[in-house]
Order: structure tokens, then sequence, then C-alpha cells
């Protein structure tokens, strides 16, 4: 069988559209009534939330609701290694980094959903920050789970170590480091999704390379059959 791939020069069948700017991505899709939502997020990396205020916010022009975690106590965890992040972080429990989520706003525009983000008050119990994971691995460092800080232990042994050492001319031992390293997409992080009553589905269009973790997480999440959510 002749070799299709390897060795030569694949076109990239959307590089055009996306050098041009012509590519659609989730948040250039529109639907006429459409409602848009964002999400107050927490600014601190670790603390406890003491207090939530949404009633300026409320009361924006444009604004629908806003939702917080006593709105949907029967909303579970989800994650996607362990299911133990909270949809919204509710009064007393922890944030454990500058992103969870505290408060959704629905608005009948953008601008409304933002400047509402903006109105939203907060306080919060602020905890020690581990900013060193040689420093979270310490037996007196805080957790920030429960169940420790360590996620999962893994050994990888191959060969010979011993004798490779003793047959070595010359062995090499440092320590290294590298800075934090993050991708850099084209498009924004968005969603459009939309309940369909006849068919009883949710379809979501959404920035994700995770589209089957997408899915699994709403359908933890919501209580909601994992066949009737189509991730696009």
């Amino acid at each position: 069988m002749p070799k299709k791939y390897v060795g030569k020069n694949i076109f990239k069948i959307d590089a055009q559209e996306k050098v041009t700017g012509k590519a659609i991505y989730p948040d250039d899709i529109y639907f006429d009534d459409m409602l848009y939502i964002k999400i107050k997020r927490a600014t601190h990396p670790h603390a406890y939330l003491r207090r939530i205020n949404i009633s300026k916010a409320q009361k924006l022009p444009g604004v629908v609701k806003i939702i917080t975690a006593v709105d949907i106590p029967e909303v579970k965890n989800f994650g996607l290694i362990i299911k133990d992040q909270p949809v919204l972080i509710g009064i007393g429990q922890k944030m454990r980094y500058m992103g969870d989520a505290l408060a959704i706003v629905i608005a009948e525009s953008k601008e409304a959903a933002s400047q509402a983000i903006g109105l939203i008050e907060v306080e919060v119990e602020e905890l020690e920050i581990i900013s060193d994971p040689l420093r979270a691995m310490e037996k007196d460092a805080p957790l920030i789970h429960q169940d420790g800080n360590i996620l999962a232990t893994h050994y990888l042994e191959k060969g010979d170590i011993k004798k490779g050492f003793g047959q070595a001319d010359e062995i090499v031992e440092n320590e290294y480091k590298t800075s934090f390293l993050d991708q850099v997409p084209l498009q924004v992080e968005a969603g459009v999704g939309f309940y369909d009553e006849d068919s009883k589905t949710i379809e979501l269009w959404s920035a994700t390379q995770w589209l089957h973790d997408t899915q699994a997480d709403i359908a933890q999440s919501l209580g909601f059959p994992k066949e009737k959510i189509r991730i696009i």
C-alpha cells in the first residue's frame, strides 16, 4: 500500500478559511431571540466564599436572570478526572483557582451580561496560596483538596538502572525547570446551545477539543441522559 501521508506535504483543509478570517467559531453563531451568558469568576486562587450580593446586577436593564449555587442545589459536581468541582461555588465553599464560577448572568445582550458581572459583590476569606508544586506536596502544606494535593502517583521503570549506571562512563544529574506554557487558539472560549423540545435533546456548539468529556460533564451535572446531548 503506498504511503499517502508520511513524507508528503499535506494541505490543511481549513487553512485558507482560518488565515482569511472566514472560519466560523461558536462565538460567530447566532439564533433569533438568543440570550447571552457571562460567568462571574473567582479572582482569588484559594479562598472561602463568605458572601455574594447580586441585587445591583439584577436591576440592570437587559438582565434576565442571575443564578448562584443556592438556585441549583440538585446540580452535581463535574471534572475531567475527579468529579469534585462545583458548577458554582456556594457560600462557605472553597475556591481552588482563579476562575472558579461564582454566578451565572443571563442577559439579552453581551454588553448587559458583562456590565452585570461587574456589579456582583463578593466577599471572601483568603487562604494561603500555593504556587509551587513542590510546596504543595510537602506534608505541612495547606490542603487545596480535602483528600490531598497529589492527584495521582505513577512509577515508570524500564531496563536495569543499576546495571546501566555501573556501565556508564559518566553520570549527569541535575534539576530542570520550565516555564508555564499554554496554547493560543484563534477562537475565544465560547459555546452556543439550545434545548430541542421535540426531540428532548441538548445541542451545543462548543470551543473545545474534549467533545466526549464535555458531553459527560453536562450529563453528570444535570442528571441528563448522555445520549440526549449532542456536542458539535
